[in-house]
């Protein structure tokens, strides 16, 4: 994790970046297809051979990797901690749930998740050559301390209607696998709370043994506290700030569900939806994608396994990504 003033940009575009527009395309595509191509089938279709009423509870652990760079007070932290660091210290915690009810053809929806991280890091003193008047010095600074705590937590309401609902194999009676259409809207609530301290003394220069001033040489443009980076600026001072800031918002999205019967007890699924669109406080935009698959092990019982990633363009959460794995379990009424 790196910190530095508002306003500087890394020109780094990792991974991560690129996945948010390749999804964010992919998923406009499926949602345009949907809307303008999908045939409308006759409404006994989507009922029959389905109960008309149907829900379910379920909670996943989560375990998301992050890409965000969001501002904290004067300074913009960025965060990148990737799939092979998730358990490096820096995750702390994960989790999602929610509820499902279906009656007929219609649908209401209500999840949410939420994870944490963390970083830190104390560094002893540290020198850096200077040349103040052409003559060979050195700068010196620490022991420094910098940390920092970021929460995101998102709850999520979607209506739902059921497009379709077809038998794989409508000629065989014993085959009850179905394909199944949802179409989805609803809004969804942003939460991120972000917490930064850091401890930094003013430095000290010495030119052939002599203390000097520090306005008499040139401190360098940034040091690295391990995975937080200061202006040199500070050096000058010194800093010892606690800064806490939060922000929250709602989007609306449109997005869609699909889901497959592999057996009669194991299923393939794929949500995905877009939202935002700068309406109102709302993010400039949103998307998420959310392949899946179940094993209903009992007659009441199943157990989930998929992969979640989503992304947020908003002020102080300014290209989040968040994705990773999902396992749970599930308790169908």
């Amino acid at each position: 994790m790196k910190t530095h003033r508002r306003g500087h940009r890394s020109r780094k575009r990792n991974w991560d970046l690129r996945a948010e527009h390749l999804y964010q395309r992919v998923l406009v595509a499926l949602l345009a297809m949907i809307v303008f191509w999908l045939p409308q089938p006759a409404p006994a279709d989507s009922s029959s051979g389905e109960s008309d009423w149907e829900a379910r509870i379920f909670v996943y652990g989560w375990f998301p990797a992050i890409y965000s760079h969001p501002s904290i007070g004067p300074y913009t932290a960025n965060i990148n901690v990737t799939t092979d660091e998730l358990f490096g210290g820096h995750f702390r915690w994960g989790g999602a749930g929610g509820v499902e009810d279906r009656y007929k053809d219609f649908l209401l929806i209500a999840d949410g998740m939420a994870a944490q991280f963390a970083a830190g890091a104390d560094r002893g003193i540290r020198n850096f050559p200077v040349n103040p008047g052409g003559i060979p010095g050195t700068a010196s600074t620490g022991p420094s301390d910098a940390s920092l705590r970021a929460t995101s937590m998102m709850i999520e309401g979607a209506l739902g209607y059921r497009a379709l609902s077809m038998l794989l194999s409508p000629g065989v009676p014993e085959d009850t696998r179905r394909f199944r259409l949802d179409l989805l809207l609803g809004p969804r609530l942003w939460y991120f709370r972000n917490k930064l301290l850091i401890t930094v003394p003013p430095a000290r220069v010495t030119v052939g043994g002599a203390m000097v001033p520090l306005t008499s040489v040139m401190l360098p443009r940034e040091v690295k506290l391990g995975r937080v980076t200061l202006p040199g600026l500070f050096l000058r001072d010194g800093v010892n700030q606690s800064i806490e800031t939060t922000t929250s918002w709602v989007d609306a999205t449109v997005g869609f569900r699909v889901s497959v019967d592999v057996t009669r007890t194991v299923s393939l699924g794929f949500r995905g939806d877009v939202g935002g669109f700068g309406i109102g406080n709302s993010s400039e935009f949103t998307w998420q994608a959310l392949p899946r698959v179940e094993w209903r092990f009992a007659e009441h019982w199943g157990v989930s396994v998929g992969y979640r990633a989503i992304g947020i363009k908003k002020g102080r959460a300014d290209d989040t990504i968040e994705y990773g794995a999902l396992i749970g379990v599930g308790y169908l009424f």
